[in-house]
Formats: C-alpha cells, sequence, structure tokens
C-alpha cells in the first residue's frame, strides 16, 4: 500500500523538535503564574498527504492534544515535563492512513535554557581566553629567549672608597619558560616563570690613594635566576627576579719603586657566592624582539667584607 511506505517514512525520518526554553528575548514576556512554554515542532513532509494529524500524551499516557494540522509544523504551549508524541498523515480522501512510532520528547524551563546560554556564553568566553593564550605562545614557539646588553655597576657599601662604579659593564642572558613543559603546564604558579642563565662582566677601576696599596677589580658573574612575570595582552610587562651564583674576582695590586714609578702587578684570584634580586620592565616590539630595562641589587660575600651595590642594566634580545 502506497500510504503505509509513506508511513514508514514518516517513522524512519521523524521530526525536528524545536524544544529550545521559552525566553524573553525570543517569545516575550512570560507570566510567572503561567508555566506553559510555547514550542514549535516541525517533520517531513510525507508525499500524498494533506493534513497530519498530532496526538500527544502525557507521563502518565493521557491524551493532552488530538489535533489536525494542514501544515508540517505544529506550535503549541505546554507544561515544562516528558511526553510522548506521533503524527498521522491524512490523504486527500481525508482517510487517516498510518501513524509514526511514538517518540519521546521533554520540555524543560525558561530557567534552565537561560542557565545553558550563559554556560554557551562562559564557554565562548573561555575559547576566546584559549585564543589569545595560543596566539602569545605562537610568538615564543619554543620557550627559549636569548638577550645582551650593557649595565652599571654602583657600589653602595664602603667599597666606594676604594673603586670607582663599574660603567659599562656587559651581559648575556639565556632563559626558557617552563610553561613549554607540558607537565608543568597545568600547574597556574609556573605558568610565568622563567629560569635563566646569566653571564654579567664589570671592572672597578681603583681609587688614587696615595697612602694605601692601590688595585683595580675585575668581575665575572656566573648564575641561574628565576624570573616572575606578568603576563598582560600588552606590549608592556613587569618581571621581579631572583638569582645566585659564583663571582669570579680577580684583584690587580699596582707595585711602586720608591721612586712613585708603579713596576708591575700582582694578581690575586678568588670565588666567591653572590646573590641578587631585581625588578625590571620588558616592552615587546616587532615580535619576536624585546626591550628590557631594570635595577639589581647584589651582594657577594668576600671572605674580608661583604660587597653590596645596584647593577642599572639595559638588554635588547628575542623569543627563538
Amino acid at each position: 500500500m502506497i500510504f503505509s511506505n509513506y508511513i514508514k517514512k514518516l517513522s524512519i525520518l521523524l521530526f525536528i523538535l524545536f524544544i529550545t526554553g521559552y525566553s524573553d528575548d525570543i517569545y516575550g514576556k512570560v507570566d510567572s503564574a503561567k508555566k506553559d512554554l510555547k514550542k514549535k515542532i516541525s517533520w517531513e513532509n510525507v508525499k500524498g498527504a494533506i493534513k497530519y494529524k498530532v496526538v500527544i500524551v502525557n507521563s502518565k499516557n493521557r491524551v493532552i492534544i488530538k489535533q489536525v494540522v494542514n501544515s508540517n509544523n505544529f506550535e503549541l504551549s505546554i507544561s515544562p515535563g516528558k511526553y510522548k508524541i506521533r503524527i498521522g498523515s491524512i490523504n486527500k480522501f481525508h482517510k487517516l492512513v498510518g501513524w509514526s512510532d511514538w517518540a519521546h520528547i521533554e520540555i524543560k524551563r525558561a530557567d534552565s535554557a537561560k542557565k545553558v546560554k550563559l554556560k554557551a556564553k562562559e564557554k565562548a568566553k573561555a575559547k576566546a581566553k584559549a585564543r589569545v593564550e595560543k596566539k602569545k605562545e605562537a610568538s615564543s614557539p619554543t620557550g627559549i629567549k636569548f638577550s645582551l646588553g650593557i649595565s652599571c655597576f654602583q657600589i653602595l657599601n664602603n667599597w666606594n672608597e676604594v673603586y670607582e662604579d663599574a660603567c659599562p659593564g656587559y651581559i648575556i642572558n639565556i632563559g626558557y619558560s617552563l610553561k613549554y613543559i607540558d607537565y608543568l603546564r597545568s600547574f597556574w604558579m609556573l605558568k610565568n616563570i622563567d629560569i635563566e642563565l646569566e653571564v654579567n662582566h664589570a671592572s672597578f677601576k681603583g681609587k688614587n690613594r696615595p697612602d694605601k696599596v692601590e688595585s683595580d677589580m675585575n668581575n665575572l658573574f656566573v648564575g641561574g635566576n628565576i624570573q616572575i612575570a606578568t603576563n598582560f595582552n600588552s606590549q608592556l610587562n613587569f618581571a621581579i627576579r631572583v638569582g645566585s651564583g659564583l663571582m669570579f674576582t680577580e684583584l690587580l695590586y699596582k707595585e711602586y719603586d720608591f721612586t712613585g714609578s708603579q713596576r708591575g702587578t700582582e694578581r690575586l684570584n678568588s670565588q666567591d657566592p653572590s646573590f641578587k634580586i631585581g625588578l625590571s620592565a620588558e616592552y615587546r616590539f616587532f615580535s619576536p624582539f624585546f626591550l628590557e630595562m631594570g635595577i639589581d641589587e647584589y651582594i657577594i660575600l668576600f671572605s674580608s667584607k661583604n660587597f653590596h651595590g645596584l647593577k642599572y642594566f639595559c638588554l635588547i634580545g628575542m623569543r627563538l
């Protein structure tokens, strides 16, 4: 029979239910005393059918809607809950020739739909934030950075009676961001931490002291740093840096004869622990390049007396 095939087709294709919650911005304001929600149901057309009969039963199998419609869609007002629905097709002789299978539907409250919308917005924000993070990481795909620059070292304690400030000095810095290590990436506290290897050199010229032994001093610092930086979505960011290492020191004592003429130098070498803490500002331009300026406070633990000072520096570098 021709219409039996149509009914099978109707059962297989079923209908598409638009059961999104009733919301103020779509249908208008709903009186809080009214619990019914407007829903629109549509289904595939059946060839040869001129009308359709819609039957809906509630969870107690009680018929709540039985209606004939002239098209393949139907709008109804219905309370939240679980229902079953089936569609019958009517031919041109106005005879009901068969039914689709029962289909289960669930009508949810409007506030549930709003919660879904809020969750969707939150997901969209999270995706947008992830895109920004990926864009930032794309500028430094390996996590390695390299920089070099100059420095000026200002002596703070009474060593400044013996030596002049050292300017210029030279710095080489190689760093790696921990967020590029897969295992550590999940720890948010480590996300903005870099580990660095630093090498810097400074030469201090001895002051002319007629009644004292004169000397010049060369310092070579080799050590490691931990840098904690901000991650603003801008070209300017800030960092705090702590580090320690060894200071390789060479003292050049000047020897004079009885006429006052210098006749030679005596060299003394030492390796002493050194510690530092500092602040800096980094400006990113023409990615992947950056300019960093800052100040570090140094303490060198000499065996005789600690050496205390400030190092002002300017670095230019790039992320590889």
